[in-house]
């Protein structure tokens, strides 16, 4: 005869005991990830030799010519070179083959309408330290002149670990359009069925929760995620996919225009619009042997030279 086990005792067991045991992840073979390595440059840890306005033209009135001193050490004509300095990261990201899936989308009008979805699964890693700039005692010549304090910058990891704040766009180059990465819950489950074996795929949202270790030489603590782009126009051959926020490095164009360091990925398809498939489709920029129609084509993704990927600021 089985004896009861006491409510109270069953209170006071861990947790583990209970606990469901996870399916185990889906061994990728050799080849079917692509990974891009983290980029990080020192002059990215820095701004300038730029003029603060608010100074030099919003408070005009203070600038004077001391009697027992050199001018530029005055607060205005120091705000006319100012280089700004701060640390900066970035992510390494992983990617499967671009792919389509058909599900069911929910319509205003409360009906379901099987759709075509485009999505890339893929992870980032917090596996590159930052660049940090260095102070040091003395006086240093640089490109901008005497610098006194930051003449160099040194790696140092984050103990914190890092956040991803995904945007990923994808752009038709030969028809001009552009496409948001949108949340589809039905989507991103018929993935996971397909994609993984109990592993989590987050959502551009949910990705922003996660926070990404650091993961040392041998380890691996990536984070998983997925883009969903729906309506993408069935005639598109040429298109790329902007990835923003791997890294918080920033650039100011002229006009002061701010523009966040991305990550561009190439891809290309000889279908056509009559019956999408993702077997059509091609990482990279395709190398067309006639030279006329091979310059048009690398006119479309404005690059002079076939590329899989590239680093750039847009």
């Amino acid at each position: 005869m089985s004896r009861r086990i006491p409510i109270i005792v069953l209170l006071l067991l861990p947790s583990y005991v209970f606990a469901q045991p996870q399916r185990p992840t889906r061994k990728l073979a050799p080849g079917v990830v692509t990974t891009i390595p983290a980029q990080l440059k020192s002059g990215e840890t820095l701004t300038g030799p730029m003029a603060i306005t608010d100074i030099t033209v919003g408070m005009a009135n203070l600038a004077f010519t001391p009697n027992f001193g050199p001018k530029a050490d005055t607060l205005v004509e120091r705000a006319k070179k100012v280089i700004l300095r701060r640390s900066v990261h970035c992510l390494e990201f992983s990617f499967k083959p671009l792919r389509m899936v058909r599900v069911d989308i929910p319509q205003p009008n409360g009906r379901m309408r099987k759709k075509l979805i485009w999505y890339l699964v893929y992870s980032v890693k917090y596996g590159q330290a930052d660049l940090h700039p260095k102070a040091v005692k003395g006086a240093f010549v640089t490109d901008f002149g005497t610098d006194t304090k930051f003449p160099q910058v040194e790696p140092l990891v984050d103990p914190k670990g890092k956040r991803f704040f995904p945007g990923a766009v994808m752009t038709s180059h030969d028809y001009k359009k552009t496409y948001l990465d949108r949340i589809i819950p039905n989507a991103v489950k018929a993935i996971q069925s397909r994609e993984t074996r109990g592993m989590k795929l987050y959502n551009s949202v949910e990705m922003t929760a996660q926070v990404i270790p650091y993961s040392a030489e041998g380890e691996d603590k990536a984070v998983w995620g997925v883009f969903t782009w729906e309506d993408i126009d069935p005639r598109t051959d040429y298109l790329s996919i902007y990835i923003r926020g791997l890294s918080n490095a920033y650039l100011i164009q002229p006009a002061k225009k701010l523009t966040y360091k991305t990550l561009e990925l190439n891809f290309w398809r000889p279908g056509d619009a009559d019956d999408e498939h993702e077997k059509e489709i091609r990482y990279g920029v395709p190398d067309e042997r006639n030279p006329v129609q091979f310059q048009k084509i690398l006119k479309l993704y404005g690059t002079r030279k076939p590329l899989e990927y590239r680093w750039l600021y847009r």
